[in-house]
């Protein structure tokens, strides 16, 4: 099994979650079909759920080096409410009119399972 793996997600710059892999949905205690149409400040912890509307209408010109653009290590906020620490890659696209994010979330299996051992 492979200590690090990555999963996508596609948002617009509404926040929707437009287009999602099943394993980063299962990773967050969601079906597929329940984190296409979510909103990502619902998978992000306070005070970060209400920071990300402006990033996404404009791309910051220089990211901060505590961002989640700076490749830092965040937490994703799972159905039941657990914190999921992981590392996001954040790409701009054009897609039919519209401005789309493609976030790859890289997980630590190791450290998740370590997570899971002391009961976390």
């Amino acid at each position: 099994m492979p200590s690090l793996f990555s999963t996508f997600q596609v948002c617009d710059t509404h926040g929707t979650i437009t287009f999602g892999t099943w394993d980063l949905a299962a990773l967050l205690g969601l079906s597929t079909r329940q984190l296409i149409g979510t909103r990502l400040d619902s998978l992000l912890p306070p005070p970060y759920n209400s920071m990300h509307a402006k990033w996404l209408q404009e791309t910051p010109s220089t990211v901060p080096s505590n961002s989640c653009r700076a490749g830092v290590v965040v937490n994703l906020l799972s159905s039941s409410k657990v914190l999921v620490p992981v590392r996001i890659k954040v790409h701009q696209m054009e897609d039919q009119m519209r401005t789309l994010h493609v976030v790859r979330v890289s997980v630590n299996l190791a450290y998740h399972a370590t997570l899971s051992r002391m009961g976390t």
